[in-house]
């Protein structure tokens, strides 16, 4: 237990964790906005309204992956953030947001 304790007192290896939470956030909250335009879609009877709800999120879909993707690629390729802590961040992220949107849409319903 006493050797990972050094490991947390690392401000690279802090700075990478915070920032892997952040893309975590931000990467869960824009798949929920898309999820929720192909939610919408099924709502809607106008065949045109329809198609435009589908491209809109499908160019959001692209451009999403393409940002995270890519701004992830290059903190990685240019060393800004430790990989192993990055990845840790990114994954505590969603293992708080996932039960998190449940339990809000357990109270939604309620």
């Amino acid at each position: 237990m006493t050797e990972i304790l050094p490991f947390f007192k690392d401000p690279f290896i802090i700075r990478s964790l915070i920032i892997g939470l952040g893309f975590g956030v931000i990467n869960f909250l824009l798949l929920s906005r898309v999820i929720g335009g192909f939610i919408v879609v099924q709502n809607v009877d106008d065949a045109k309204a329809r198609q435009k709800i589908v491209i809109k999120t499908i160019l959001m879909l692209i451009l999403k992956m393409t940002l995270i993707f890519g701004t992830i690629g290059l903190l990685l390729w240019n060393h800004h953030v430790s990989p192993l802590a990055f990845l840790g961040g990114f994954t505590v992220s969603l293992l708080i947001a996932i039960p998190a949107k449940l339990l809000q849409k357990g109270t939604d319903h309620a």
